[in-house]
């Protein structure tokens, strides 16, 4: 399972189909939860970045339907089996995930390898 924030966000399966992740808002959410990961991040943080203006009352509900709907979308995809758990924390969610397994974490390990060639090479 690979996740891509770079450029649209997308869920990738094993087999390299794109998952249906859903409404953007849907996806606002677990780019939330992927440019975190593994930190919990909570309702609150949550409904600010996903509402510019006054959220609507049942805000929560909906992010929680969000979530279930994320949850269930990645184990029907094996997620547990990737290494993948998107689980709830005292108020906040955290989504699990193993680091190769998002493309901006791969892109941000490349980009500091480029850097520290770069810093070996200007010693020689």
């Amino acid at each position: 399972m690979e996740f891509r924030l770079l450029g649209s966000v997308t869920v990738v399966a094993a087999d390299g189909r794109e998952l249906p992740a859903g409404s953007a808002k849907r996806r606002s959410l677990l780019a939330m939860l992927l440019l975190n990961p593994g930190a919990p991040v909570t309702v609150e943080r949550l409904t600010e970045t996903l509402w510019d203006e006054e959220p609507p009352r049942h805000s929560r509900t909906v992010i929680h339907n969000h979530v279930s709907g994320l949850r269930s979308l990645l184990t029907a995809h094996d997620a547990p089996a990737a290494g993948v758990e998107l689980v709830t924390d005292n108020g906040a969610y955290r989504l699990r995930t193993p680091d190769q397994a998002v493309d901006t974490v791969r892109f941000d390990r490349l980009v500091a390898r480029a850097r520290g060639v770069d810093a070996e090479e200007g010693l020689h």
